[in-house]
């Protein structure tokens, strides 16, 4: 794995930030494995059907399940989302069940459980990428920005959308001509 990480990234930074990314979803994985194991946790597992939970659809406009957020794990950036998706399931259910003591007592252990778990792994995500140089500039990290500004030149010019891969290699080629760009400009004697 490190040897493939080192040979897909120029840098020390990035490479740290790849194999953070990819521990992430391992680790997310395994939270969810234990989540979906609670034995509370069985009202949780699945989407809430229409015929169980009359109504549900009507108070509930964003559901979400311990099923849903497996099919999810790839897209997870951060404990945060992951954080988020459990709030929501929590948060619906006690929206819905409000005063109905099993599913709020239901609720409150995928919490309690999910909190725990959560707190204990939030250190070695915590640190987020920092500024790079080259050649004693300082570089930062904006790619959410070149992401929105490539989908949105993509959208002037006839495609409606773009996956992720190629959201991400048309960021990565930018940014290396970017690069090289101010590698050029920096060498160059100024009049």
């Amino acid at each position: 794995m490190e040897f493939l990480l080192n040979f897909i990234c120029d840098s020390k930074e990035k490479t740290e930030i790849i194999a953070r990314q990819t521990i992430l979803q391992s680790t997310l994985k395994q939270i969810l494995k234990y989540l979906k194991r609670l034995p509370r946790a069985v009202i949780f597992l699945k989407k809430v059907g229409k015929k169980e939970a009359p109504g549900y659809y009507d108070v509930i406009k964003n559901p979400m399940d311990l099923g849903t957020m497996a099919k999810k794990l790839p897209l997870y950036r951060s404990l945060d989302e992951f954080r988020d998706d459990i709030d929501l399931i929590i948060n619906n259910c006690m929206i819905y069940n409000a005063g109905i003591e099993y599913y709020i007592e239901c609720a409150n252990d995928l919490r309690a459980e999910a909190n725990a778990l959560l707190m204990k792994h939030q250190k070695v995500f915590a640190k987020d990428p920092q500024p790079f140089t080259i050649e004693g500039l300082e570089i930062v990290d904006c790619t959410p920005q070149l992401r929105n500004t490539i989908l949105k030149y993509l959208k002037l010019v006839g495609f409606e959308a773009a996956d992720k891969r190629c959201l991400d290699i048309l960021c990565d080629v930018l940014k290396y001509r970017l690069c090289n760009y101010i590698k050029l400009s920096t060498s160059e004697e100024w009049i």
